[in-house]
């Protein structure tokens, strides 16, 4: 079934963090401003993450106002690094340059992410979930027609701007025959949530945790601690290892 044609300032394909305050920001520039933001994904939806949100992310989220997001969040003080023979180091967070806070927080991607994509809509962002991006073409005054679907419908838009949130394997940037990020700027990783309630017991305090170990061998591991007894464990190498020494994911 073929909708008609709708008009946009700015078209995002992506609604992660980076699509969804884009968004954002362009609204705050300008709230008269059609914005549409697309993703492939129905939200609130997981995604594979460390999910520890540092100084930088929060700088971010104040630039655009949404810091409040964060509140209520228990804050990791530490971190602790564990190389081989199993000896580690505990230090507080780090001050970053020319940022004013030195916390971090870990914070699940199914809901920092959903959180940030319902400001988006407060701010009267459209937001299409659960459509992929097909393709866009380009007209004479320099707009661009726009196709996007999912199982029951194609849609298409007329937009000024389009903007590529869509992660490491982009379509957007495909269509504009940009080269990928090389594998060694890419990594392959495993997440889980397990119920930890020795965490803080073993390290007396909140301290992101990490293992540069043999069984993290040219990677690293890692554990979260998440609100309450929630941690956040995972592997990872980068793809360029990964591919090198004939690694199985499983």
């Amino acid at each position: 079934m073929e909708k008609s044609l709708k008009n946009y300032d700015v078209l995002i394909i992506g609604a992660g963090p980076a699509g969804a305050n884009a968004a954002i920001s362009y609204k705050n520039l300008n709230p008269n401003l059609t914005v549409g933001l697309v993703d492939k994904a129905i939200f609130p939806r997981d995604k594979s993450c460390g999910d520890a949100i540092g100084p930088g992310v929060i700088s971010a989220l104040k630039r655009f106002n949404n810091e409040h997001i964060l509140d209520g969040e228990p804050q990791v003080v530490s971190t602790t690094l564990y190389g081989p023979d199993n000896i580690g180091i505990q230090n507080y967070i780090p001050e970053v340059k020319n940022k004013e806070d030195s916390i971090v927080y870990v914070i699940p991607r199914v809901d920092l992410d959903n959180r940030i994509l319902d400001l988006a809509k407060e701010c009267g962002v459209d937001v299409y979930e659960g459509y992929s991006f097909v393709n866009f073409t380009s007209n004479l005054d320099k707009s661009l027609n726009v196709q996007i679907k999912n199982e029951n419908e194609n849609l298409e838009f007329l937009t000024k701007i389009l903007e590529g949130a869509d992660g490491a394997n982009s379509r957007i940037r495909k269509k504009l025959n940009y080269k990928s990020n090389s594998d060694w700027h890419k990594a392959i990783a495993i997440r889980a949530y397990i119920d930890s309630p020795n965490y803080l017991e073993i390290f007396k305090e909140r301290t992101l945790m990490f293992e540069i170990n043999v069984s993290a061998d040219k990677g690293y591991a890692w554990a979260f601690p998440s609100k309450g007894n929630l941690l956040n464990i995972g592997i990872g190498v980068p793809v360029s290892i990964f591919k090198k020494d004939k690694l199985d994911i499983n």
